[in-house]
């Protein structure tokens, strides 16, 4: 039951509190408080919206943005409805064709901004048509009454001019909420009192006023507004005729602060010429709008008003130092203060408020007379304002132009620009009041003087012209520019240019004969260097021989060769230089001589009176010009190597780059080469004979570089010749240039390295590392090292050594197991020109008893053979390997022994190319040379073996022990070989046939009567077979058994 209550209660406390809530929201909507007085939207946040409809045949409607009420509108409707700045209003349209819509804004376009399917017309946002049949368009509030006429009209009808409206017009939709303004600081204090009245008579209106902390909104129950009389009106007065005593507002910018602070400045059109100007109003809340008119009371310059002005207009407190809206809330508030209406004045801007009015009151400076300080009052009783502006002053200008000649200024504009001249400007009395100078156009600025008579005339020239001494009369009015047109003569000079040719000496081609040469003269429209600098003009002139003999050429047309400008001509038809440099330098050489490469320089500066200037002749004396004396260089190169190393070979190629300088274009030339031994000093000869080229060329663009037809160039010669026998030589090309058959230039260095070609040598010695000499020790794995000395190679460069193992007595590589050569090769860098590198190889050598290995080098340099050392007989090269040859002998060195029951053989056995010191052991056995088998005695073949330390090549013995008494008439062979102290086979003799290996048993004697030497024999053969039987017998018996 507690239960059930408790959430009635709940329940009805809900619906009270949305009760309570609609209630509020409706209030707040309806624009009336909750307890019924009017809700007033403070004012820096209030604005109202009114658009009339005027016209026919168009389907509108228009919403809030944000809301979904739409409200369609028709001809004669009005739209009218209080809102708050920044809300955006969306207008739909629907027209035909041939209908135009016009938006027009009726307050000057400030208090809402329109954007959407619509067109600006003209350049201010107060004026807009349809582009579209059908759109849309937004208008958003930014403060104030917003006012718009929507228009429909024909396309063809004439617009009519909608009159911009102020907030002070006269205007039937607006209701008392317009003219209510309410002033006072708006916070969260409970009834806090503000003022009310009425914006058209500025009279205050009875109120009350209540803040409702609930809506957060003021709220003020206020009287009926009186009712609205005629503008108030200010007496205006104007100190004469001439002054203007009305203005238009064209611009207004207002500044506010939190504490509802505003200041106000303007831009007033005051008789064409744009016043600033500032609110000078402290009770008077409404600000004038653009487009307002204004009546004027002008003010006198020593007012406290015009030296205010003055010192704002010339930025006396430097507006850049400060915030711009304390600034201006600064500049508002003084001139408040000047015009006698303080108001209420911010505590920041207070100081500077202070120093403005100090300083405006202490000014003692002069004040322009064409300076004007205004107190202008809107005519719609808005606040009143100081502006102020500089009334202008008429101006004297000048226009030069060249009186003469202009073509030829004209193209010499570098020297004979019009800028510089300086005109002085006197007033009547004779007193100068300033100076103009001319720019490159010859035009000058303007000078400021008052409405009066003037006189003008050139006071200093530009340079290269003479002085305009005319003096112009001119009359100066207020706001008008006077131009006074003058006229400048260039001022030439009568200069002429000589030239004269000579030759220090005969050229080789012709004998001092100076005919032909050319020469550039250049003309530059500077006074200044002329590197960077383009010519104007280019006149060339050629050589002559004249009748005293001499060399010359003269600047005429007479003398002008082809491809000459033109000189310049006065329209007075005198030939003349115009102001500038010359430059004169020589362009072709006579024939067989360098060109003189000097530039001669001329400045041209003077008054018009100069002589004539001469080059290269009187005093210094004549340019002299040398003879082109040939000369030759050379380079020589292997063609295989391109470098200084020459090619290993029968028929190695050389060329010889010989490059050349100071020849003539289109001549021919004959050259020759020869080739010398460097160590001899003389002609390299071959075949009986010496090594030569020649070659005959002509000077062309194809081979050379031609400069002024002297001539830069290469060409080549090549030469053939065997280099096999020409090892660790040297060979220098010498060349030599022939003209006609004469010799004109040669290049004979002997010690020019260019010139220079190098042979390369290659020595070699082998060794086996086993006995550290050339002596071989057979293995499987033979090392052998070949150390190669090179000579007269170039430091720095790569070289490669590669070596091959050669049989002698074949005269042919040695193969390995797979038929592949033995080699071994290197690369190197070479540090010194002579040096040695070691090659190292390995072999089976164990098959090459009794043989000799060469190792055969070769050196190349970019793979091409530059040394060989190949000679199969050098002992140098050469590893002679171990040999043994025997004979063996019996008693007193008889190849025949005796039978005997022990006989002693000796085998001598003979070694050569074994490693000396070094203990060997030499191993015999006994061949039955019949059989071929080793012979056997008692079941064991015969040997004999004998130890013996090497002395390289010597003898040592083997001595065999045998029974040769039943072995008569057969022959023994003696078969041997040689181990090294590690048991290793060095070396054999087994040579079946060989007779000093060979030895013969004496064959058996026939026996005599008597001779009881048969029958012991038989006696033994008898005893030997009883013995078998009886074996035999018993062994069958045992078997049986």
């Amino acid at each position: 039951m507690n239960i059930k209550r408790i959430y009635n209660c709940i329940v009805s406390i809900l619906c009270i509190v949305m009760l309570l809530g609609t209630s509020q929201v409706f209030a707040l909507n309806s624009g009336k408080a909750p307890d019924g007085s009017i809700n007033i939207i403070p004012p820096d946040t209030a604005a109202r919206l009114q658009i009339r409809i005027i016209g026919k045949e168009a389907k509108l409607s228009i919403v809030k943005v944000g809301t979904s009420d739409i409200i369609s509108l028709s001809s004669g409707d009005t739209f009218a409805r209080s809102a708050r700045m920044g809300d955006e209003y969306q207008v739909s349209y629907k027209v035909d064709k041939s209908i135009n819509l016009e938006v027009a804004s009726l307050d000057g376009g400030k208090n809402a901004t329109v954007y959407g399917d619509v067109d600006m017309q003209g350049e201010s946002a107060i004026r807009f048509t349809n582009n579209n049949s059908e759109g849309k368009f937004t208008i958003k509030l930014t403060g104030g009454h917003a006012n718009f006429d929507l228009k429909l009209a024909k396309s063809d009808e004439t617009e009519s001019k909608t009159t911009i409206a102020t907030n002070g017009s006269d205007d039937n939709q607006h209701n008392d909420e317009s003219n209510i303004v309410m002033e006072g600081e708006f916070d969260n204090e409970a009834s806090r009192r503000g003022s009310v009245h009425n914006t058209n008579t500025l009279e205050r209106i009875p109120e009350s006023a209540s803040y409702d902390n609930v809506s957060r909104r003021m709220t003020m129950s206020v009287g009926a507004a009186m009712p609205r009389s005629a503008s108030l009106v200010r007496a205006v007065t104007t100190n004469a005729a001439s002054e203007h005593t009305r203005g238009t507002v064209t611009w207004h910018k207002q500044y506010k602060d939190n504490n509802r602070n505003h200041a106000s400045i303007f831009k007033v059109n005051i008789g064409g010429l744009i016043h600033d100007a500032a609110c000078a109003d402290g009770k008077n809340f409404r600000t004038a709008e653009a487009g307002q008119t204004v009546t004027l009371a002008k003010q006198a310059s020593n007012s406290l008003f015009s030296k205010f002005a003055y010192l704002a207009s010339t930025d006396k407190w430097q507006k850049s130092n400060y915030n711009e809206q304390e600034y201006y809330f600064a500049l508002v508030c003084a001139a408040r203060r000047v015009n006698g209406r303080p108001a209420y004045e911010r505590v920041n801007s207070r100081a500077l408020i202070n120093r403005m009015m100090q300083d405006a009151k202490s000014f003692k400076g002069n004040i322009p007379e064409n300076f004007k300080s205004y107190l202008a009052y809107p005519t719609n009783g808005s606040q009143m304002m100081l502006a102020w502006g500089l009334k202008p002053y008429g101006k004297i200008e000048v226009v030069k132009s060249i009186g003469n000649n202009i073509k030829i200024t004209g193209e010499c504009k570098g020297t004979y620009s019009l800028a510089g001249a300086v005109y002085t400007v006197y007033d009547e009395s004779g007193k100068a009041v300033g100076n103009l100078t001319t720019d490159d156009k010859g035009r000058t600025g303007t000078l400021e003087v008052k409405p009066g008579k003037y006189t003008v005339k050139e006071t200093t020239a530009p340079v290269g012209y003479e002085l305009d001494k005319t003096v112009y009369k001119v009359e100066s009015k207020a706001e008008t520019t006077s131009t006074v047109q003058s006229y400048d003569s260039p001022v030439f000079a009568p200069v002429k240019i000589f030239l004269e040719k000579k030759s220090s000496s005969d050229s080789y081609m012709n004998p001092s004969d100076m005919t032909g040469a050319e020469f550039e003269v250049k003309y530059y429209d500077t006074i200044g260097p002329v590197e960077n600098a383009k010519a104007v003009r280019t006149w060339k002139l050629r050589t002559t021989k004249d009748e005293s003999g001499k060399y010359t050429a003269e600047l005429r047309d007479k003398n002008l060769v082809k491809g000459s400008d033109p000189l310049f001509v006065t329209e007075q038809g005198d030939a003349v230089l115009p102001r500038g440099t010359v430059t004169i330098r020589e362009t072709k050489a006579p024939a067989g001589y360098l060109l003189d490469k000097t530039v001669y320089t001329k400045k041209i500066d003077g008054d018009g009176s100069g002589a004539a200037v001469y080059f290269n002749s009187g005093l210094p004396s004549s340019h002299v010009n040398n003879p082109a004396i040939p000369k030759i260089g050379t380079k020589a190169m292997d063609v295989s190597t391109e470098d200084y190393l020459a090619m290993y070979g029968k028929k190695t190629k050389v060329k010889d780059i010989v490059s050349f300088s100071n020849l003539y274009e289109g001549e021919t030339y004959t050259l020759e080469g020869v080739l010398m031994d460097k160590g001899t000093g003389k002609p390299l000869e071959q075949n009986g004979g010496k090594i030569t080229a020649e070659k005959e060329f002509t000077v062309t663009s194809q081979n050379a570089t031609i400069a002024d037809s002297i001539a830069t160039g290469q060409v080549e010669l090549e030469f053939s010749f065997d280099t096999t026998e020409l090892a660790g030589k040297d060979t220098v090309v010498f060349e030599t240039l022939k003209y006609k058959g004469k010799e004109i230039a040669s290049h004979h260095d002997i010690n020019d390295v260019n010139q220079t070609l190098r042979h390369p040598e290659i020595k070699t010695q082998a060794h086996s590392t086993e006995s550290g000499t050339n002596i071989g020790a057979p293995s499987k794995e033979e090392v052998l090292v070949d150390k190669v000395r090179y000579k007269n190679l170039i430091i720095g460069k790569k070289y490669k050594v590669t070596g091959v193992l050669m049989d002698k007595e074949k005269n042919k590589p040695i193969l390995d197991r797979e038929d592949k050569e033995i080699s071994a090769e290197k690369e190197f860098v070479a540090e010194k020109a002579d040096g040695e590198i070691e090659l190292e190889f390995r072999y089976d050598s164990s098959l090459r008893q009794d043989k000799v290995t060469v190792v055969f080098e070769t050196l190349t340099y970019k793979n091409v053979p530059i040394a060989v050392h190949a000679d199969i007989n050098d002992s140098a090269q050469s590893i002679y390997y171990p040999s043994i040859g025997t004979r063996m002998t019996g008693k007193g060195g008889s190849k025949v022994v005796s039978k005997a029951k022990s006989v002693s053989l000796i085998d001598a056995v003979k070694y050569k190319n074994l490693i000396t010191g070094r203990s060997y052991t030499v191993k015999g056995i006994l061949m039955d040379k019949k059989t071929g088998k080793p012979y056997d005695e008692d079941g064991k073949p015969v040997t004999g073996s004998a130890t013996f330390r090497s002395e390289g090549n010597g003898t040592t013995s083997v001595e065999f022990k045998l029974n040769t008494s039943k072995i008569a008439g057969k022959e023994l062979v003696a078969y041997e070989k040689i181990y090294d102290d590690k048991g290793k086979l060095i070396a054999t003799h087994e040579d079946i046939n060989n007779r000093d290996q060979t030895i013969r048993v004496a064959p058996p004697s026939v026996p005599e009567t008597g001779d009881g030497s048969l029958l012991y024999m038989y006696i033994g053969l008898f005893i030997a077979s009883f013995l078998a039987l009886a074996s035999l017998t018993t062994i069958k018996r045992c078997v049986r058994l």
